[in-house]
């Protein structure tokens, strides 16, 4: 839904759990879409965690994953000149994802619309250890 001159927030919720969990093999389990390299290739999109190590949380027990995105479609940026004239859009998130191992915390705000669908963020979050870490992805929109 559009929020007009605010932007366009957009949202997925997920969970889920295992019936039966006796013989459950590894590509069976629920794994969630983590990525720790810099530079993504596709969108980030709404089912992706940012600094969520590849299959650290993959479970067989329940799980409830959150990811909520703001685009500000020029609200902000739009009253700096230079950036109003190269088109460049605010997006700022939250990602949470809670199993029975541990919680996932991950915030973000970045600059979208860089050279056409390129992005970068600037990520933060809490690891399992309850450690801040953060860094950058770039996204090259291809």
């Amino acid at each position: 839904f559009s929020l007009g001159l605010w932007g366009k927030p957009e949202y997925s919720f997920g969970a889920g759990t295992f019936l039966n969990k006796n013989t459950v093999f590894f590509p069976e389990f629920k794994h969630f879409t983590g990525s720790r390299t810099i530079v993504l290739n596709e969108d980030p999109n709404l089912l992706a965690f940012q600094l969520l190590d590849y299959y650290t949380l993959s479970t067989t027990d329940s799980y409830f994953e959150g990811h909520v995105e703001h685009h500000f479609n020029g609200f902000i940026l739009n009253k700096i000149p230079l950036l109003r004239r190269l088109g460049f859009q605010a997006v700022s998130g939250i990602n949470y994802l809670k199993t029975k191992e541990a919680d996932h915390l991950e915030f973000f705000v970045g600059i979208e619309n860089i050279l056409g669908d390129g992005r970068v963020d600037f990520v933060g979050g809490y690891d399992r250890e309850n450690q801040f870490v953060s860094g950058f992805r770039v996204n090259l929109g291809l």
